[in-house]
């Protein structure tokens, strides 16, 4: 059974998030899935009003999202508001300013760095290093 996907951008991007989703809508559907995109500007958007049908998610993937110390709050708020059963954030460290992103990340999930988990000893060596993508799994800490 295929996975129902929310793609999710900001509008000055979304006319490209939907030509890639409309070159790999029929790869998803044979795979017994489907695939919406709208936009979503973190903090501003309302969650209810995502997609028609739209349920709360099993999994949130948010990829290398966060460049700007000002969207931090956005984006957590955002990420609380979805209620999900899981969320996984692909990071690359690339500022000293991304350590006060996974403090504030820390008040509200459960943190752990799964990129062992996924990575053989000689690509898990380079991982360390700045500018080397991370992947955390965050669970929501019970209120």
């Amino acid at each position: 059974m295929g996975a129902q996907v929310l793609l999710t951008d900001l509008p000055n991007v979304l006319s490209l998030l939907e030509q890639n989703m409309l070159l790999n809508k029929a790869a998803i559907a044979a795979g017994g899935g489907s695939v919406q995109c709208c936009e979503l500007t973190w903090g501003v958007t309302s969650v209810n009003s995502l997609a028609q049908g739209w349920a709360t998610p099993d999994l949130v993937v948010a990829a290398d999202v966060v460049y700007h110390r000002e969207l931090f709050d956005p984006l957590l708020s955002t990420l609380s508001s979805l209620a999900a059963g899981g969320y996984l954030l692909a990071h690359v460290r690339r500022w000293k300013s991304d350590s006060a992103l996974f403090k504030q990340l820390r008040k509200r999930f459960e943190v752990a760095d799964i990129t062992a988990e996924i990575q053989s000893g000689a690509e898990l060596l380079s991982s360390h290093t700045r500018g080397a993508p991370r992947l955390f799994q965050l669970n929501s800490k019970q209120q």
